[in-house]
Parts: C-alpha cells; sequence; structure tokens
C-alpha cells in the first residue's frame, strides 16, 4: 500500500535517515557496555484505535481525525526531554504499544528511532517492537515499518474464533489473523510475537486448547497468554454485571492456563513471566539479561493472579517535579491535565500508576522493581523508561 503524497515524501526522508544511520552504526562496530545508570529500555504509547475493544480500559481514543504531524512532534519531544533528563545514554530496546499504533504512519515511527538515537545511542542490533492489529497491517504496510526501522513485530490476535472475536470487539476474523502472522513472518522471521486471551464469557477449556494447538502450528517463538480481566467501565463488564453476559468461570480460566502451559512447554517454550512464553533465545522489551528479576520460568500452580501475588519484588517509587511549557500535546488532548483521567495501560507486568499533573508541570515518577528502575514521564505520559540493570 503506498502512502499517498507529502505523507509518502516524509516517510521515505525519515526512513532513509533511520537507514542511514543504521549502516553507519554497523560501520562503527558494536560498542562496550554502558553501566547500570545508563542503560534503558524505551515505551511509547501511541493512544489511538479505529473502535474501542469490549474488554479495554486502557488509555486509547477514537478521535474523527488524528492531526499526525502535531503527535509525531509530541512524541520527539517528549522522547528528547526525557532522555535528556534521564541521562541514559544508550537505549536498548523500543517498544510502541498501544492502542494501535500500526495505525501510525511509518514516517512518525522513523521519526521517534530518529529522536531517540540523537538524544542517546540506539545500537544498530537494538529490538525495536511495533504492536500490530490485523486489520491495520496489509503486507506493504508492513515492510513499511520494516524500512522505518521496526524489526520485531507483537500482534493482537487475541482469538482464532470468530465469534469470540465479535465478542471482545475486535475489527479481524480468524483468517484475517492468521493471514497477517504469516505474512508478518515472512518480513520479519523469527521475531513476530502474538497474543492469545482465555477466560472469556462462556469459554470452555477444550475448544480454547484447539485454538492454542493451531497457533503452535503457524506461530514464531514468543507468545503471550493473556486472562480477560473485566474492568469497570468496559462493554463486557456492564454486559456481565446486567446479566446479559455469563461471568467468567476462574477455575475454567486457571485450568486452560495450566494446561496452556504444559502445551506450550512441550512445544519447547519457557516461561519468563506470568503471561510471556519465548523459545529459541527470543524475549521481549527488556532484553536477555535485563528479564532476570522478573523471571517466572517455572512456577507453581496457581491462577495468573495468583502467580503475580506468589512472586512478589521489592517496588520503591518517589517523586520529582519539573517545569515544562504547555504545548500542542495539551491542545490535542486538553482533558490529560485536568481531574478525569482517562485509564492508563503501564508495558508489560509492570504495573505503576502516573500521578495527574496540571499542564505546565513536569512529573516524574521513579519506580524500583527488583533490579529495574522504571522512569515514568512526562505531560503526555505517552513514555516510560526502564532503567536496565548492570550485565551478570
Amino acid at each position: 500500500m503506498a502512502l499517498p503524497g507529502a505523507r509518502a515524501r516524509g516517510w521515505a526522508a525519515a526512513a532513509k535517515i533511520a537507514q542511514r544511520r543504521r549502516h553507519a552504526e554497523g560501520a562503527r562496530g558494536p560498542s562496550s557496555r554502558a553501566p547500570l545508570s545508563s542503560r534503558a529500555a524505551l515505551y511509547v504509547h501511541w493512544p489511538y484505535c479505529e473502535k474501542r475493544c469490549s474488554y479495554c480500559n486502557f488509555n486509547k481514543y477514537i478521535p474523527r481525525g488524528v492531526e499526525e504531524a502535531a503527535m509525531r512532534s509530541c512524541l520527539v519531544t517528549e522522547a528528547q526531554t526525557l532522555l535528556r533528563l534521564s541521562g541514559v545514554r544508550r537505549v536498548e530496546s523500543v517498544f510502541f504499544g498501544g492502542g494501535t499504533p500500526s495505525l501510525a504512519s511509518p514516517s512518525t515511527v522513523a521519526a521517534v528511532l530518529e529522536a531517540v538515537d540523537q538524544a542517546a545511542h540506539l545500537p544498530a542490533d537494538s529490538e525495536v517492537t511495533l504492536e500490530a492489529n490485523p486489520t491495520s497491517t496489509p503486507r506493504a504496510r508492513l515492510a513499511a515499518f520494516g524500512a522505518a526501522g521496526v524489526n520485531r513485530l507483537s500482534i493482537g490476535l487475541q482469538s482464532l474464533d470468530d465469534t469470540e472475536l465479535q465478542l471482545l470487539g475486535r475489527t479481524h476474523s480468524a483468517r484475517d489473523a492468521l493471514q497477517t502472522l504469516a505474512e508478518a513472518r515472512r518480513l520479519f522471521p523469527g521475531r513476530v510475537s502474538v497474543d492469545l486471551m482465555l477466560g472469556l464469557p462462556a469459554q470452555q477449556v477444550g475448544p480454547w486448547l484447539g485454538q492454542l494447538r493451531t497457533l503452535l502450528g503457524c506461530c514464531d517463538d514468543h507468545l503471550s497468554l493473556y486472562q480477560l480481566t473485566l474492568e469497570r467501565g468496559t462493554a463486557l463488564f456492564t454486559q456481565v454485571q446486567w446479566g446479559t453476559l455469563p461471568a467468567p468461570d476462574p477455575e475454567l480460566a486457571a485450568e486452560m492456563y495450566q494446561e496452556g502451559r504444559a502445551m506450550l512447554r512441550e512445544a519447547g517454550f519457557r516461561q519468563y513471566e506470568v503471561s510471556n512464553f519465548a523459545r529459541n533465545g527470543s524475549s521481549v522489551f527488556l532484553g536477555g539479561s535485563g528479564c532476570a528479576g522478573l523471571s517466572v520460568a517455572d512456577p507453581p500452580a496457581s491462577t495468573p493472579r495468583g502467580l503475580a501475588a506468589e512472586n512478589p519484588l521489592p517496588c520503591a517509587r518517589r517523586m520529582t517535579r519539573r517545569s515544562c511549557v504547555p504545548g500542542p500535546c495539551q491542545a490535542l488532548h486538553p482533558t490529560w491535565g485536568s481531574t478525569s483521567r482517562p485509564q492508563h495501560r503501564e508495558p508489560h507486568a509492570l504495573l505503576t500508576e502516573p500521578a495527574m499533573c496540571p499542564w505546565g508541570s513536569y512529573f516524574n515518577f521513579h519506580f524500583t522493581l527488583g533490579d529495574i528502575e522504571i522512569l515514568d514521564s512526562s505531560p503526555m505520559r505517552s513514555l516510560k523508561l526502564l532503567y536496565l540493570p548492570s550485565a551478570r
């Protein structure tokens, strides 16, 4: 799919810059490992979606039209500001989450990566992941993201049952999901992750295991199993509350999870986090050594929530305040500085809650989770920086 007019020219220019950066980095050769305070992984949040899924309470918006140039400028400015304030000198992975970041143009992704490389060092072999929905990523668009610097995809399949997909409010079919997965694997061999949900209303163990078995026949080396959580304010929560849908059975969900873990182990997957499984050395976001503090390779039998409770990590936080000047970010979403805060999504299992800040103030929350330190920042709260520990 070609990008029209000026948009295509903008993407082409940004993509060429990103490619030149990677070629230059390759010529310089590998650099030495930076100390603890200088190494980090970056999460970038794209808050827009085509529609709101029935189970989702993440920080997202369904706009009539996105002012992408303004949004791109905000993300670039936030990345530069956050990296400058943090003192980070090396970013080892970047994760574009959402929302639906595959709705952003490749030029936006390239611009953010270029900003990160200008503010800190982004090695040529850094993992750059993009979350993608099947209906927003035709093959040509996937290729364009690859040219912009993305080298790993995380695809939100969620289910291979069309009835369940309709229940979840997804815009794709099971056939769309499998087709997108096949195209992604051809373009990003060995670097495609998929999500599968469990514990849906009226969902049964046998059919769900059949979906997982089908997925294992065509997936790559990373897979995530997510149990449905009924969140207040979502359509599914309301339907269950009013009795139009049965409440999910926690015992069945636990059985799905345990049977799914066993099936994944037999297929050669290692569990490195409550919901995440990998084989052949594949990992996500934090990188290999950075996952040490979060590892739950073989936890005892329990529900997913129980696993999180049984594997606590010491957590501490502090807050600092810096001044900033309100800019176009506030014009995009003026309520982001109000008391009516939308629900906010954190990267993966790192559950922190950012403070509200009136416009004109720049709040940073520092968290420690095991040996991982997290910097949660910025007026738009669109970026998270995770300090990585030194190699052991």
